[in-house]
């Protein structure tokens, strides 16, 4: 079984810039199986009382947002602005009030188009269940996490529809590697990219899924595959 190497090493960096504030940036290279790394390149903090956030809650697309997911919105914790090294695709995280280990509204981002989902992690005795689903809480994919940081129990229900924010020109921005070029839609791509490591409980994730970013990251993979 091929085994991934943990990220080495996570530069973090505080740098004030406006209303935005850089949390992480990460320079380091990767090794094991493409799609399934640490691909955060950037992480900054949006202030609420930001342009940014502003912009954000006045868009058509916020307010389609069920009253009853607004609701939760967590307004004491961070909303961050997450960019990855392997899509053109940005990722807007804004935590709910949740029983869960955590419950994220995220919005997909690319240029002025968002598309929204929410991102959830449940203990399931020793193991983490992660799942995204539409905002009527219906699965797009879920996977379990074993206390060694391995994937597995992957289930694709239905495809993100990237196809909404992704320019019909975009497969030049595809993630490089053999799941991308030889998958024929979103979900086999995944599918493609867990069963690479050849196992029932897969690669060891270079990066903690219990933290959003990384599975969202993940999700991202391959955003572009069939448009």
């Amino acid at each position: 079984m091929k085994t991934l190497n943990y990220l080495t090493s996570v530069i973090l960096i505080l740098l004030s810039s406006c209303t935005q504030q850089l949390v992480v940036e990460d320079n380091e290279p990767q090794n094991g199986p493409a799609l399934i790394q640490d691909h955060v390149k950037k992480k900054s903090l949006v202030s609420k009382d930001d342009s940014f956030y502003k912009k954000l809650t006045a868009t058509m697309m916020w307010q389609s947002i069920p009253r009853s997911i607004l609701e939760r919105i967590d307004h004491h914790t961070d909303v961050f602005l997450i960019e990855f090294d392997h899509s053109p695709i940005e990722v807007i995280t804004i935590r709910l009030i949740s029983s869960l280990n955590y419950e994220y509204l995220v919005f997909y981002k690319l240029n002025d188009k968002l598309l929204p989902v929410i991102a959830k992690s449940i203990s399931k005795g020793s193991m983490i269940q992660l799942s995204i689903t539409d905002l009527n809480a219906q699965p797009y994919f879920e996977l379990f996490v074993n206390e060694n940081n391995k994937i597995g129990n992957f289930n694709v229900t239905k495809d993100i529809p990237f196809e909404t924010i992704v320019p019909k020109n975009a497969s030049s921005s595809r993630t490089t590697g053999t799941c991308p070029e030889i998958s024929s839609s979103y979900g086999n791509c995944l599918l493609c990219a867990v069963n690479e490591c050849e196992s029932d409980w897969v690669c060891r994730v270079t990066c903690a899924f219990m933290f959003p970013e990384c599975f969202i990251g993940f999700s991202l993979a391959c955003a572009t595959i069939w448009i």
